[in-house]
């Protein structure tokens, strides 16, 4: 087991961010974690990254406490992604992709030339686009070489194509080896390229299940409140949304 996460507990104020939730990830995985706005589903890869303490239960990183674990020993097990991140920084697309490995230097340009952002690497930061800065982010988490992937909406500022590209790439790192976890609220691409669907809402874990079985449930009708029709899509069954 690469990760485990046992009844974890979040509160803020008088409101349970997760509530009770129980969560594993294996080597080669790929998770996707969906949900409607406030589920829960940031505060989870927070608290699986090591980033936010739970208020109860325990997250296991290599069979270690992750919140004993000092943050460097984490990132060579770990990269995380997180949803918001500022581009006001005065160094190249180069420069911040390097820090990924910063205790160990190796050239990122491989990071770039599979995420095809080459071109970006001369640029300075604060002059990228939001889409192009979550690329050249997403470069730094693929550079960084850990065997688990947390992305929090790895897609969110991306053009259609990007995010097609995107989840292909998670896709093929699992083939890889690597083990994939993202958020996403783009239900059509998740049901496409992952293998496992994790579903929350309102701080609890509504279904934790194979792809198929979450398309084949009603599970995401009740959760989001919208009725979904299955389509076949390169003999997948994928789901797309319209309104009840």
């Amino acid at each position: 087991m690469l990760l485990k996460a046992s009844n974890i507990r979040v509160i803020a104020g008088e409101k349970n961010l997760l509530d009770n939730v129980s969560v594993s990830i294996d080597k080669g995985e790929s998770v996707c974690v969906v949900g409607p706005n406030g589920a829960g589903k940031s505060t989870l890869l927070r608290c699986l990254a090591g980033i936010t303490t739970s208020n109860s239960g325990a997250v296991l990183l290599n069979k270690q406490a992750i919140k004993e674990m000092r943050r460097l020993d984490i990132a060579k097990s770990l990269s995380y992604l997180p949803q918001n991140s500022s581009n006001q920084v005065p160094m190249t697309a180069s420069d911040l992709v390097g820090l990924g490995r910063f205790r160990n230097p190796a050239s990122p340009d491989a990071s770039f030339e599979r995420l095809k952002i080459s071109h970006l690497q001369s640029r300075t930061v604060s002059t990228l686009s939001g889409g192009e800065f979550q690329l050249v982010l997403l470069a730094q988490a693929l550079h960084q070489d850990a065997a688990l992937m947390l992305l929090d909406e790895p897609t969110g500022p991306l053009d259609l194509k990007r995010r097609h590209q995107i989840f292909e790439l998670c896709k093929q790192l699992t083939q890889e080896g690597k083990s994939i976890v993202a958020t996403s609220h783009h239900l059509e691409v998740a049901t496409q390229y992952f293998d496992r669907i994790i579903v929350l809402d309102k701080g609890t874990v509504k279904m934790d299940a194979q792809t198929s079985s979450v398309v084949s449930s009603n599970v995401l009708q009740e959760v989001f409140g919208l009725s979904f029709q299955q389509v076949t899509i390169a003999g997948k069954k994928v789901l797309v949304s319209h309104a009840s």
